[in-house]
């Protein structure tokens, strides 16, 4: 020791080359606690917020037509469609080596405008409908459940990929606009619609997807990450509206096949242990 300073030679050769590898062990288990690979840790859990696309358009026009006094009578409905973001959170567990499962929730709600229209012929003129216009507002709730199998690959020691796909349940949540119709009165010159309508339908439909989710790990437990999924599955939903009228007119409710899903792109936090 001279100066205050701790010289190796002191220790003789071998101690010298003994302090020197436990140093640099020493310093690489330090590393390693920080940088740990990321397939390291068995369990993960993340939650999103994103926008999903459905196949419908901006906009959507639907007519129904039915017999009434020998001619034919229309409901239509121009729905603007709304977007509303998408929120789901995941979490699952690696079973064997870079294989595991996963289950999520996922919620998409949307609110759209519908202009309903309704025109009557009239009892005793051709030619000569009567016709009612009101504005109203219905929601679309989707609802999915995930159960998936996942396979994972670390990029480097903080960053992640995982590829999954698997079943998927939908509980669908919609209203239907319709028209209340009442009784006709002499001489037949109004319209006998009342206002517009709003009726709930609800499925539930089986589907699958696919998808891949790429986390980036700011510190060893938490994350950020960017997921794109692609789901699919439809339901037959009945869309004529509700009422003693059109339960006549139409004869039997009308049921169109709802697509369900769409692609949905999402980024959010990522915590792993």
């Amino acid at each position: 020791m001279r100066g205050g300073r701790f010289r190796f030679g002191a220790l003789g050769r071998p101690a010298a080359q003994l302090a020197v590898v436990l140093l640099t062990v020493l310093g690489g288990m330090t590393d390693t606690a920080w940088a740990q690979p990321a397939l390291a840790a068995r369990w993960f859990v993340g939650a999103d917020v994103g926008v999903q696309t459905t196949a419908l358009a901006d906009r959507a026009t639907e007519p129904i037509t039915f017999a009434r006094f020998a001619e034919r009578g229309e409901l239509t409905r121009t729905q603007e469609i709304g977007r509303r973001p998408t929120v789901a959170v995941a979490g699952g567990v690696r079973l064997w080596r870079t294989l595991g499962v996963r289950a999520g929730f996922l919620q998409f709600t949307r609110e759209d405008d519908v202009r309903v229209s309704l025109n009557i012929p009239h009892p005793f003129f051709f030619d000569r409908p009567r016709s009612f216009q009101q504005d109203t507002t219905v929601e679309y709730r989707e609802r999915s459940v995930d159960l998936h199998g996942f396979w994972s690959r670390a990029l480097g020691d903080r960053v992640e990929l995982q590829a999954f796909g698997g079943p998927t349940i939908y509980y669908v949540e919609m209203e239907v606009a319709g028209v209340s119709v009442g009784d006709e009165v002499f001489p037949f010159e109004a319209s006998p619609a009342r206002g517009t309508t709003v009726s709930k339908r609800r499925a539930t439909q089986l589907g699958w997807t696919v998808g891949a989710d790429l986390s980036v790990f700011l510190t060893r437990h938490v994350g950020v990450g960017w997921l794109t999924r692609f789901s699919r599955a439809a339901a037959d939903i009945a869309v004529s509206p509700s009422g003693a009228f059109f339960d006549e007119v139409l004869e039997a409710p009308l049921s169109d096949r709802v697509e369900l899903g769409g692609v949905l792109v999402s980024a959010g936090v990522r915590f792993r242990f």
